[in-house]
């Protein structure tokens, strides 16, 4: 009996090892095989895998921030850093999967019998795209599409769309989705695939900003949620995305519907806020918003969001029709602002925007000036917000000399007593600020250095206007004595930051508005008691006639730069036509008077004023008879006459200029004859001077050689031909120069022949003669130059291209990027700071040749780069011409 037994139990367990090697086998479909296979997948490696994956994702959502000042991110998860720190976890899903799929696949002559195989593969497509690996995520729902006719086809499908939006292939996605659409309509899309069928689509229209397009989609999305969580979020969404459309009513709904949820405090506090920014007059409701809000202010739990909820509180009063009080609740917003630049930042900006519609440009000016301040670099539309500030800045340093120089003649015009009397009340002022700024450095020592900056946050319109005191008629008291508590938040990228920052601090601006003793620091260093002299004052008031004289001519050319502005840059007719006039009126007969006729002849033409354009036609035609002005306004074929001289003038030089350096000299002097008998601009005459001296030098005609430069150096002074030309007289007379030096003199002549006109090996930029008023100091600091051509390249388009090639070349350098005001049709865009020459070299060369710059007309570019030392020279001078001849020699 006991043998039996044992024999039972060798059989049984024998039988057992038989049905366990059989069930490894993946190539027989039974039921034995199959039930072994997808139990281990499912609970073993999968089961793992799983869990891997959706820790990650718990970490993601975990680590994400809602940025309330934009519509939400429908799908949460994070920055780039924080998918970066889930990329362990993914490794994890793919591995595991990948072993799942090795050891349990059963696909038996095409066919996948173990339904875990599926599931292995979707899990492995997943974190293919949570680690941002999007087009092997791609190839991965598209194999399961192919492969497997189970429901997780139809999911891949969405998935699919879902990585063409995140890769920006929105015309991919939409193919997908309308695939997805019609599977919809012919009810074989799965019902759990709803949802992220509807969020996708939706998506795909918000990463697009077609907002209106998407919210049917949300809507859907919205009914399709049951998690209250889930919905609340979405509900807020739709409320954004229906506010940022105008569509007021349904934002508020959606709002009100969001607080019947129970939200978070976050969500909560920002759907308030959202409500009173989203009322509208027609719908009413604004005394129960206003009450909301001014409740939530006296809430403890609020006092950190007191910046936001005055903000609200300033919408809704511009929203009524209340500018002055919502002036007062964003004034209120920038004081209680602590930690929060951005919304610091909007409330500086709302304030800058309304007075500028206003029309008070210096007010705007101040706070642009605050907004670029404290909005970060990354802020949507910083672009445009930098370039009004730049265009601000322009206009207020003009705005800033009239009013200087206005105030400044009235205090001189006064009797000796009145004048010392008004001297005597703004040092007496000027006495007590120090007081009470001495007082409050003591008090904030016994604090412990705790400060407010709130009192020093005045708004623009009470702050003292430069160091000069005279600013207004009135010799205004206070403003800006508190500069390093006001700004004491500035980022580091101002150009007056750098090691000269002095020159930067005051150079085509601030000097003008600032008397010189303190431009020098000498009012502020052993001196300082003189900034409580009387003399120190007078000695800054235009007394004498030349004083005056000077004075005036800072006010006219300040008139004609703020009529500029006002046209070219800021597209404000009215007021360019104020300030021309004014010039005129004020200063008849001054140097811009056949310009400002001209562009006030324009101005009215264009705007079908045929009675004011004909009243400054006829001016220009009587007062400047000789003009091209006159003649094009007289004959309508001049114009094309000057042009066709023009062209030809500079045809001529093509040709004298290529005779010059292929050495025929008597053929260069041919052309520069035949020019002789042509009406050329200034510029152009100087240039055919300029290579008529160099020709007779090379031919050996000494006299005419000197009176040639001296002709030059007579007649073309601020030409790019007139500093070289003088530096060329100066060498003849002191022997260091010879005859045969003015074969090799001009920029395009071909060192590399034989010969006495052929450059030494040993020569560099450095050790070549070459005069300049600009130092060459490789190892400075350096800026990067692009001169636009403003007429035929948008500057802001130009702007977002060089961002855009910053951010993917440069992702690491904090590169600044700015744009000025050089002349009428050009300006400067300027990105820094590069360490050296070499640095800033290698940036032009990445710059020029990148694929950003390919559909852009480079011939209306200038590009080089320039030293720190070399810009306030360059800049104030507007210098182009002289600086690109130093560029050529030292750089190129």
């Amino acid at each position: 009996m006991k043998r039996r037994i044992a024999y039972n139990h060798l059989l049984l367990a024998l039988l057992s090892v038989i049905i366990i090697f059989a069930g490894c086998s993946t190539q027989k479909d039974r039921f034995v095989n199959r039930a072994y296979h997808i139990i281990n997948a499912k609970y073993n490696g999968y089961f793992n895998a799983r869990e891997s994956y959706r820790e990650a994702l718990q970490n993601l959502e975990n680590a994400h921030k809602d940025n309330y000042e934009s519509i939400l991110e429908i799908f949460k998860y994070g920055t780039e850093d924080d998918l970066a720190a889930i990329e362990s976890n993914m490794d994890v899903a793919y591995k595991k999967s990948s072993v799942v799929i090795q050891r349990h696949s059963m696909n038996i002559r095409g066919v996948e019998h173990n339904t875990m195989i599926d599931d292995a593969y979707f899990l492995i497509a997943r974190s293919h795209f949570f680690k941002q690996d999007y087009n092997l995520a791609i190839l991965t729902f598209e194999y399961i599409i192919r492969q497997f006719d189970t429901p997780l086809k139809y999911e891949s499908k969405i998935w699919i769309a879902k990585t063409n939006n995140f890769m920006g292939r929105f015309d991919n996605a939409k193919q997908v989705l309308q695939i997805l659409q019609n599977n919809y309509n012919e009810g074989v899309l799965p019902e759990d695939s709803h949802r992220l069928f509807y969020l996708v689509y939706a998506d795909h229209y918000y990463k697009q900003g077609l907002y209106d397009e998407a919210i049917p989609y949300m809507k859907k999305a919205v009914e399709e949620t049951g998690r209250r969580n889930n919905r609340t979020r979405l509900v807020f969404i739709l409320g954004q995305t229906y506010q940022e459309t105008g569509d007021y009513a349904n934002a508020q709904k959606a709002y009100a519907r969001v607080l019947r949820l129970n939200p978070d405090f976050d969500m909560e506090f920002r759907a308030r806020i959202n409500m009173a920014m989203a009322y509208d007059p027609e719908i009413g409701g604004g005394t129960q918003i206003r009450e909301q809000l001014e409740r939530m202010l006296r809430q403890d739990r609020n006092r950190n969001y007191r910046d936001q909820i005055y903000y609200a509180l300033a919408k809704l009063s511009e929203n009524q029709n209340q500018k002055d009080e919502a002036i007062d609740y964003y004034m209120k917003s920038t004081q209680v602002s602590d930690g929060n630049d951005i919304q610091k930042g909007l409330s500086f900006l709302r304030l800058g925007e309304i007075y500028f519609d206003k029309e008070e440009f210096y007010k705007a000016h101040n706070y642009y000036d605050s907004t670029v301040t404290f909005l970060p670099g990354t802020y949507e539309g910083i672009e445009e917000i930098q370039e009004k500030h730049d265009i601000l800045s322009d206009l207020a340093v003009n705005i800033k000399i009239i009013n200087r120089e206005d105030s400044l003649q009235r205090i001189a015009s006064l009797p000796t007593a009145e004048r010392n009397r008004i001297i005597d009340e703004i040092i007496e002022k000027e006495r007590e600020v120090e007081r009470q700024e001495r007082e409050r450095e003591r008090n904030m020592m016994l604090a412990g250095g705790s400060g407010g900056r709130e009192e020093s946050l005045r708004g623009a319109g009470g702050d003292r206007q430069g160091g000069w005191y005279f600013y207004n008629p009135s010799a205004i008291s206070f403003g800006e004595s508190e500069f390093a508590s006001r700004w004491g938040e500035r980022k580091l990228e101002d150009l007056w930051r750098i090691s000269n920052k002095q020159t930067f601090a005051f150079d085509d601006g601030m000097q003008m508005d600032v008397p010189d003793d303190f431009v020098e620091g000498e009012a502020f260093g052993d001196g300082y008691s003189d900034m409580f002299s009387r003399e120190t004052y007078l000695n800054n008031l235009p007394l004498l006639p030349e004083q005056l004289e000077e004075s005036n001519e800072k006010i006219i050319q300040a008139y004609y730069n703020k009529g500029l502005i006002f046209r070219d840059r800021l597209g404000n007719k009215k007021k360019s036509v104020e300030a021309f006039e004014t010039l005129n009126n004020r200063f008849p007969g001054n140097d811009h008077t056949l310009y400002t006729y001209y562009f006030l002849y324009d101005i009215f033409e264009k705007n079908g004023n045929d009675f004011r354009a004909n009243t400054y036609k006829n001016k220009i035609i009587e007062e400047f008879p000789n003009s091209d002005f006159a003649k094009i306004l007289s004959d309508p074929d001049y114009a094309q006459t000057l042009l066709e001289r023009q062209n030809r003038g500079k045809q001529l030089y093509s040709l004298s200029y290529q005779a010059f350096i292929n050495k025929n000299y008597e053929e260069a002097l041919e052309y520069t004859k035949a020019a002789d008998t042509l009406d050329l601009h200034k510029e152009l005459a100087g240039r055919f001077a300029y290579i008529k001296a160099l020709s007779h030098g090379a031919l050996g005609h000494e006299r005419n050689f000197r009176e040639g430069l001296n002709v030059v150096v007579n007649n073309y002074e601020g030409e790019a031909v007139y500093e070289p030309a003088k530096n060329l007289i100066a060498s003849l007379s002191e022997g260091g120069y010879s005859l045969a030096d003015a074969k090799v003199r001009d920029r395009g002549t071909d060192r590399g022949e034989e010969g006495e006109s052929k450059k030494d090996e040993t020569e560099t930029p450095e050790t070549v003669e070459f005069h300049s008023k600009y130092d060459y100091k490789p190892e400075a600091i350096h800026f990067f130059v692009f001169v636009v051509n403003t007429d035929e390249i948008e500057i802001r388009q130009l702007r977002n291209i060089v961002n855009s090639f910053n951010r993917e070349a440069y992702p690491d350098r904090n590169l600044t990027l700015s744009n000025v005001y050089l002349e009428d049709g050009k300006q400067i865009l300027t990105v820094t700071n590069f360490e050296n020459k070499q640095n800033a070299i290698e940036y032009l060369n990445k710059v020029v040749n990148s694929d950003e710059l390919s559909n852009v007309n480079i011939k209306h570019l200038q590009a080089f780069t320039i030293s720190v030392e070399n810009y306030p020279e360059f800049y104030r001078e507007k210098d182009l011409k002289g600086y690109l001849e130093f560029y050529e020699h030292y750089y190129k």
